[in-house]
């Protein structure tokens, strides 16, 4: 085991989650109003010694210091109708005795959005850079400083516009285009664009508590080296609202895709939910629906106090790699202390803003999805 000292200040997924996240440790003085621009350079250098720096055989292990100078840049702000997150890292690795093994890593987080046109058009955009590991199954890197041969740089990009309005007073509507890449350093074969369109027209009807919904999408998973990948869905959605708290949905549509063959294979679907909301800070959940792979849902159900957040989820749904990938930037972690922040800040930009820069602070990835 290496000892480190450190000195600075398609597939079918089945999931069960029970997550808690207190952080009232992490909570400082939540600023009453974002501020408009906020830049802030910095550098810090570690040195680290490890007395098995490539986490080997008890026989083959090596000693070695490493200085990581990483200069760092945060940019936060808004103006206008535009706003912009970024955190961005680059660690420069020295080996003292290995220079060959001299590297540099890059992290990043970023989003931003523009509204284009003033309640109207609207780009959304998201850029990540990771450090990953290349298999589960070979040794895991304990730190930047580990070197193991089993780390791939992760690069993922994602640009999103797309527009929102109404229909005359009965439907709103929001039709939406995405296009994300993702590469790494390690293996072009995986490397991907995943190109997404789709559109939600929310309906009303004469009767107060009788609404409707109809969803549609198409996506094109484009492989580097493989088999593009192609799926298409429609539903349509009949949602009664008892009372305030409590509402039931039916769902009916169409589906057709080639995750499984050569060819698209098209089936119809169903299905039936409710949610039951019975104070802001408790929400109750339950969705169910015939799919072509079978029965797929998703139960769920939140609390949250003025310092903690709970969540339950337990579903089933089909997923592939770019469709991870795709959804990545926001996990379990950030939406526990997004919606743990409700009560104190109930502006949802601001309350993203305050979410990230605790996760931040605590060392926690805000991508964070299994406990």
């Amino acid at each position: 085991m290496a000892r480190d000292t450190d000195r600075r200040c398609a597939v079918l997924t089945r999931l069960t989650q029970v997550s808690f996240l207190a952080f009232a440790a992490l909570c400082g003085v939540v600023p009453a109003q974002a501020q408009s621009w906020r830049i802030v350079p910095q550098v810090t250098v570690t040195e680290t010694y490890s007395d098995n720096i490539s986490l080997a055989p008890a026989d083959r292990r090596e000693s070695d210091f490493v200085t990581d100078i990483t200069p760092s840049l945060h940019i936060e702000g808004k103006r206008g109708r535009s706003q912009l997150r970024l955190d961005y890292q680059m660690h420069n690795l020295i080996y003292a005795k290995e220079p060959a093994r001299n590297n540099t890593q890059h992290a990043l987080n970023a989003t931003g959005k523009v509204e284009a046109i003033e309640n109207f058009f609207f780009i959304d955009g998201q850029a990540s850079i990771t450090q990953d590991q290349i298999s589960a199954f070979g040794t895991q890197p304990t730190n930047n400083a580990s070197v193991t041969g089993n780390r791939t740089e992760s690069r993922t990009f994602q640009l999103s516009p797309y527009v929102r309005g109404q229909f005359a007073s009965f439907a709103d509507y929001l039709l939406r285009y995405s296009v994300t890449t993702y590469s790494t350093t390690a293996d072009s074969s995986v490397d991907y664009r995943v190109h997404d369109v789709s559109g939600t027209l929310n309906g009303r009807t004469g009767i107060a508590s009788l609404g409707w919904t109809v969803d549609g999408s198409r996506q094109i998973i484009q492989y580097d080296r493989g088999r593009d990948a192609e799926a298409d869905r429609i539903r349509g959605v009949l949602i009664y609202q008892f009372d305030p708290q409590f509402r039931v949905t039916t769902t009916a549509g169409y589906e057709s895709n080639d995750y499984a063959t050569f060819v698209k294979e098209s089936s119809s679907t169903y299905g039936a939910g409710f949610e039951w909301a019975p104070s802001v800070r408790t929400n109750v959940n339950a969705v169910w629906e015939k799919r072509f792979f079978g029965n797929s849902w998703a139960y769920g159900a939140r609390y949250r106090t003025p310092l903690t957040a709970w969540s339950f989820i337990d579903r089933r749904d089909v997923t592939t790699n770019a469709l991870n990938q795709a959804a990545r930037g926001s996990g379990v972690a950030f939406d526990l202390l997004f919606n743990a922040l409700a009560s104190r800040i109930p502006d949802p930009v601001e309350r993203a803003t305050e979410a990230n820069r605790l996760l931040q602070q605590g060392g926690i990835p805000s991508d964070l999805n299994l406990p």
